[in-house]
């Protein structure tokens, strides 16, 4: 609930992909409230658990974490085929000390900001210098997967883009999600400012995740406004997704869920590690982005929906669905089965 749904989600998709290549996956975490166990559990997962201490999620302490890690792959008793890590607290030494029981090692990464000993690293972000991200920062035998034409997504969302209708030439609806916790409240923030909209015409749909503190706020707000539904930890995102003309929401992984879909956005910066993809999005007349969240104000929303036209919203849908096409999850695996 603090370092973001959208790590466990791409986790989980590669794990169920993996099941189907029959692999034993196991799921190494912390044992926090809200924790997102469970939807590995019910996917047919086994989950191990880091002896708990009482450590900042932000900053995770990287050698406590070595140790606890080491104690659970001496546990399961076997060589492991691959190791896939996605944290951005762990690099080169924690990876590098776990040679000896792994044999692969993958890394999921998005911020090309420190060094790793991996075999293969996967980036689905967006970088200035694309060609030079990871120089120097992983070993010359490691085969890099980035941008996102390796998006992992769930296989729905490869299906539904399938059977899109062509847009309509007006908002029929905007969909507002800010991912699992949306931390900085920006889902109260922008259904503030649609509130102001006057003889608004589209609905709306709020999808609000497990983890979010004010959800009985943010439904109660929504029960009060006309055309407005509330989804709570729904797994019919990209169904919900797909019946919008346009988003609001952050900068996240769910970037690569809107652009598949072909459904532009209206952008905020909830976290460092967003803005660059967000901003360079931006310059392609993908999304509009809004710029950092703390200093986005409600009226921010409602001047950047009244000033949607058909031909902006057209365009900016086609260079969407150029950004992402579905496959990346499948592009994934094949590099990953044969690393």
């Amino acid at each position: 609930n603090i370092i973001g749904f959208g790590h466990a989600m791409r986790c989980l998709t590669i794990a169920n992909e993996m099941k189907k290549y029959d692999y034993n996956v196991y799921v190494i975490s912390n044992r926090e409230r809200n924790n997102l166990s469970q939807l590995f559990l019910k996917n047919g997962h086994k989950v191990l658990y880091i002896k708990n201490k009482k450590i900042s999620l932000k900053k995770i302490n990287e050698m406590y974490d070595l140790e606890q890690t080491k104690k659970i792959l001496k546990k399961i008793n076997k060589k492991i085929d691959l190791l896939l890590v996605d944290n951005y607290s762990l690099g080169f030494r924690w990876e590098k000390s776990l040679r000896q029981l792994v044999n692969k090692i993958i890394v999921v990464d998005d911020l090309n900001n420190r060094k790793h000993d991996c075999d293969l690293i996967i980036d689905q972000g967006l970088h200035i210098n694309m060609k030079s991200a990871y120089t120097n920062l992983v070993p010359k035998k490691c085969k890099i997967l980035l941008g996102p034409k390796y998006a992992i997504l769930r296989p729905e969302f490869g299906i539904i883009r399938q059977k899109l209708k062509k847009s309509s030439r007006e908002i029929n609806k905007i969909m507002i999600s800010f991912g699992g916790s949306d931390p900085n409240g920006d889902t109260i923030k922008a259904l503030n400012g649609i509130n102001k909209i006057q003889k608004r015409i589209f609905g709306i749909d709020v999808i609000v995740g497990k983890s979010n503190r004010e959800y009985r706020k943010i439904k109660k707000i929504c029960e009060n406004m006309k055309k407005t539904r509330c989804f709570y930890n729904t797994t019919k995102v990209a169904t919900i997704m797909s019946k919008s003309d346009v988003a609001i929401g952050s900068g996240g992984s769910t970037t690569w869920e809107r652009c598949c879909l072909g459904i532009p956005a209206i952008v905020s910066i909830a976290s460092k590690d967003q803005s660059e993809a967000t901003k360079i999005l931006d310059s392609k007349k993908c999304i509009i982005n809004l710029g950092e969240s703390k200093r986005v104000k409600e009226l921010d929303y409602v001047e950047k929906i009244n000033g949607i036209t058909y031909k902006k919203l057209n365009k900016k849908r086609k260079n969407c669905m150029k950004i992402v096409d579905g496959n990346g999850t499948s592009r994934v695996i094949q590099n990953i089965l044969s690393i």
